[in-house]
């Protein structure tokens, strides 16, 4: 049977639907013997079986654990955001499978199902075969593939049909599930999934499921919305002689335009400025370079109040550029060891780039030497000196000039790696590094930073055969398929070390996906 044509849904509406679970069994036991399977399956399969393998997960075991018992599921349930729109889902989703017994869940953003919905019957059929039920962990490192999980791990909706799941105990089962997403923030709040028996299977299902989705969103963000202009309210109806707020800020430090106040950079809430703010309010460092007071406005956020700043201090600016694409710069001041939180500026990737390569370069660049790093052979001086001028206006007081360089305030996490590498403090250096910089920049400069820094950590690494600073390595996303660096961890960790097991299973995961042989022994 041929593969659907959307790569997230797992059969077209004709197809046969017992037989290609046949099919898909037949490749299940092909890959639990060992072998590449990466031609019978989807490619998003084909990761998340890796994945599965590699975090330990036992096809064998039936049941997904259980991560909440009564009194915590109803204490997480009451304080979860998508409380609010479990009754719209439930009404859109009414009906979806006619007279199938449908099941529809909602998890946590760790995949922790919150809510399990449906017939009687097939709620204690699910729960008996394969604990599905609330309370349940459903991620992909609890259960292994499946659709709540794979959505989390893709972060994109998916289906995930019969011995698409990792686990023989869901089989029987097929499941779609689509992420839902916090409007202001951008982070994932929870799944919604609909499960059913695998003869139930319908392309149509996961289209409709993303747009309940996406409906959950628009209702959120609404709510977002209602909350802004309550506090935009609060702050015009102040009392007379009262002073006027300088911003408003949402719970999560989001900054609200005020009229006349200080504007947000975009209309959209997920765009705005974010200022760090304790939960009780407190003080706060405006965009500008004032300090502020945060005064709690009940539950709709905060009015920030302007108090007298000394304007002479110089920002400390401290830059996160390394394995992110939505790079930041942490701003406070000199005196900010009195309890104010700095604020959080995001960064352009243009403004990244500069910043990365000026950190790099505590001497200075010209225009021109910026200009080459920057575009190589369509090096353009006045496009850099454009570039500059504008971060100059973003983070005052951190870009010096004649020639351009970083002010001496100015830090970067990029700095603090070669920093550690140079003084051969390669644990330390292995913990600050979160990834390759700016990995979506194309700067000729910058790519060539990055991969020399890369290749530097990574060659000391094998290298010193530390078994901590190794293992620090392959747990994260940039070390997690470095085949070299997993064996050095099996030779670098003792004999009866807990830990040489799952070293020996990534290792063997990474070989079969490289279709390399397996070892004779992983641990010998």
């Amino acid at each position: 049977m041929r593969k659907p044509t959307d790569p997230w849904i797992a059969v077209e509406a004709v197809a046969d639907p017992v037989r290609h679970a046949l099919r898909l069994a037949r490749a299940h036991e092909t890959a639990r013997s060992g072998r590449r399977v990466a031609e019978q399956v989807r490619e998003v399969i084909d990761r998340s079986w890796q994945r599965s393998a590699a975090a330990g997960v036992d096809p064998a075991v039936d049941r997904a654990p259980v991560r909440l018992a009564a009194d915590a599921l109803e204490e997480r349930r009451l304080a979860h955001p998508l409380a609010d729109v479990r009754d719209l889902l439930r009404r859109a989703l009414r009906g979806i499978g006619g007279d199938a017994e449908h099941l529809v869940a909602l998890s946590d953003d760790r995949g922790v199902l919150l809510w399990v919905d449906g017939e009687d019957g097939a709620l204690e059929l699910a729960g008996a075969e394969m604990g599905f039920a609330a309370g349940a962990d459903w991620s992909e490192a609890g259960a292994g593939t499946n659709a709540v999980g794979t959505a989390l791990a893709e972060d994109h909706a998916v289906q995930i049909f019969s011995a698409e799941h990792f686990r023989p105990a869901v089989h029987g089962w097929t499941c779609s599930a689509a992420p839902i997403h916090d409007p202001e923030t951008g982070r994932v709040l929870g799944v919604l999934d609909v499960t059913a028996d695998l003869r139930t299977i319908d392309a149509r299902t996961l289209p409709f499921l993303a747009g309940a989705a996406r409906a959950a969103e628009a209702a959120l963000l609404a709510r977002i919305r209602r909350r802004d202009q309550r506090l935009r309210d609060r702050a015009r109806r102040r009392p007379a002689g009262a002073p006027r707020p300088a911003m408003a800020l949402s719970p999560g430090g989001r900054v609200v335009p005020l009229e006349g106040g200080a504007p947000a950079p975009a209309e959209a809430p997920e765009a705005g400025w974010r200022l760090a703010v304790p939960a009780t309010g407190g003080p706060v460092l405006l965009p500008d370079g004032r300090r502020g007071h945060a005064e709690p406005a009940g539950a709709d956020g905060f009015l920030v109040y302007p108090e007298a700043t000394r304007r002479d201090e110089r920002p400390r600016v401290s830059l996160r550029l390394l394995g992110t694409s939505s790079p930041l710069a942490g701003v406070g001041t000199p005196s900010d060891g009195h309890g104010l939180p700095p604020r959080h500026v995001p960064l352009s990737r243009s403004h990244a780039e500069v910043l990365a390569l000026l950190s790099v370069h505590p001497e200075g660049l010209s225009a021109e030497q910026l200009a080459v790093l920057l575009h190589g052979d369509a090096a353009n001086d006045s496009t850099a000196r454009a570039a500059c001028s504008r971060l100059r206006t973003r983070l005052p007081g951190a870009l010096l000039t004649r020639p351009y360089r970083l002010a001496p305030a100015v830090t970067s996490d990029l700095v603090e790696v070669r920093g550690h590498l140079a003084s051969g403090r390669l644990a330390e250096a292995v913990d600050a590094y979160h990834g390759p910089l700016l990995p979506s920049s194309t700067a000729p400069g910058v790519r060539d930073l990055s991969e020399e820094l890369h290749a530097e950590l990574r060659g000391a690494l094998l290298e010193a055969g530390d078994a901590d600073a190794l293992g620090s390595w392959c747990a994260r996303p940039h070390g997690a398929d470095d085949l070299l660096a997993a064996e050095a961890l099996i030779r670098a960790l003792p004999h009866g070390d807990p830990r040489r097991g799952a070293a020996a299973g990534r290792v063997a995961a990474l070989r079969r996906r490289l279709g390399l042989p397996r070892l004779a022994s992983a641990t010998s």
